[in-house]
């Protein structure tokens, strides 16, 4: 009988497989928040550099969160926000969005 069942034997060279963590909520990192936009270029680089932080400590995918904020500060970030990969840094997987707009009769503590 086949021992391997149908799968092939991979020499990984004694590297270490271990799964990356994902991060749901962070509303920022290295003194940049999510929320804090200047212009888009400079944005862009904040993400890439937050993303390259997470992955040096095992997160290989996360989801900026945006607290409330004025509808205009989430019309300006949310479309920097979709999901992004790169080869240097872990993947943004979308946008964590908090606040009032997406249900205002539950608002709770998003006034």
């Amino acid at each position: 009988s086949d021992v391997n069942n149908g799968f092939e034997d991979v020499d990984m060279h004694n590297a270490i497989v271990a799964p990356g963590f994902i991060e749901i909520q962070t509303n920022g990192l290295l003194g940049f928040h999510f929320t804090n936009f200047e212009n888009k270029e400079l944005y862009q680089s904040e993400l890439s550099r937050v993303g390259k932080y997470l992955l040096s400590t095992g997160v290989v995918g996360f989801y900026p969160t945006l607290p409330t904020v004025a509808a205009s500060v989430f019309q300006q970030i949310l479309p920097l926000l979709h999901k992004q990969e790169f080869s240097d840094a872990a993947t943004i997987l979308g946008a964590h969005v908090e606040g009032p707009f997406l249900a205002p009769a539950r608002k709770g503590a998003h006034n």
